[in-house]
């Protein structure tokens, strides 16, 4: 079930990895004077939407091995036959059967939904239409469902959203356009800019709109690069984190506090990533976190 492209629910791979690879493979292109399209991704509840036959179907078909089989037909049964209740208050409705979707949160949904999607992503990375860094294609990253198509040229692009949108078509995915966004990075030379202005991206003929700054994984992507924002999104969950510490355990003893600070407020993830800012900016983080 491995693939390269997707960094979500394997060993040894987290967001920050995912999104080193995208920093890295924009960096590559930019200096190298040329433009970089992408686009961001939003299917509409994805995991909601999951089609069980099809699902169990793709598991059957990928392998002759009778314990996975059998493995198999019993998830089949328990997700086909499962039903569920609403509480509300003290009333309980009727039960009713569920017929799509994976449980968000369950420990096999993960793994299940990687292999749902396993061939969308195998086609769109053999298309060879996109970026190359060193003879690797990287056209597509993947986390879980959050997607990111990269291409050198407007074309590349346009052509992978068509492909990605036929494809998650036929899983019963669509497209969340509200929420798909691109973003054109120039070269840093600004010589080699061929325009400031390109032609919006279209899914089934509506616009995507042209965003300067996205939040990808809980971090800040910005179409320079640059990290300055991402440090002041920083800044502003430190300060909340820590104002909301200050009031829930104002009684508390000063080294209880310190503990607290140092477990819930001390976690910088992937501030690594961070390569170019002001440093002013970097300041304002140090004066925050000494405040």
């Amino acid at each position: 079930m491995g693939d390269i492209h997707q960094f979500g629910f394997k060993k040894s791979h987290a967001t920050g990895l995912c999104k080193y690879v995208l920093k890295s493979t924009v960096d590559y292109y930019i200096k190298n004077e040329s433009h970089v399209f992408c686009c961001f991704v939003d299917f509409a509840k994805a995991f909601d939407y999951v089609d069980y036959w099809l699902l169990f179907s793709k598991l059957l078909q990928s392998s002759d091995d009778i314990k996975l089989w059998l493995c198999t037909r019993m998830l089949a049964y328990w997700y086909s036959n499962q039903r569920v209740h609403i509480r509300w208050g003290s009333t309980v409705s009727g039960d009713f059967r569920v017929l799509t979707g994976v449980r968000q949160g369950g420990i096999l949904s993960p793994y299940l939904f990687r292999f749902y999607v396993r061939d969308v992503i195998h086609v769109i990375t053999s298309m060879r239409v996109g970026c190359n860094v060193g003879g690797q294609m990287i056209n597509l990253l993947c986390f879980a469902d959050d997607m990111v198509l990269l291409s050198s040229s407007w074309v590349g692009l346009q052509l992978l959203i068509d492909k990605l949108h036929a494809l998650a078509v036929g899983i019963n995915m669509s497209f969340n356009v509200s929420k798909t966004v691109c973003m054109v990075f120039n070269p840093v030379m600004s010589s080699k800019i061929v325009s400031k202005n390109f032609p919006a991206f279209t899914v089934d003929m509506k616009e995507l709109k042209f965003v300067r700054e996205f939040k990808y994984l809980g971090t800040m992507i910005t179409d320079t690069l640059r990290d300055d924002c991402d440090i002041e999104r920083e800044i502003r969950c430190l300060f909340v984190r820590c104002n909301i510490l200050i009031s829930r355990f104002r009684y508390c003893s000063w080294h209880v506090k310190i503990r607290l600070f140092r477990i819930y407020c001390s976690c910088f993830y992937n501030i690594a990533l961070w390569s170019r800012f002001n440093v002013g900016t970097l300041r304002k983080f140090h004066s925050c976190y000494n405040k």
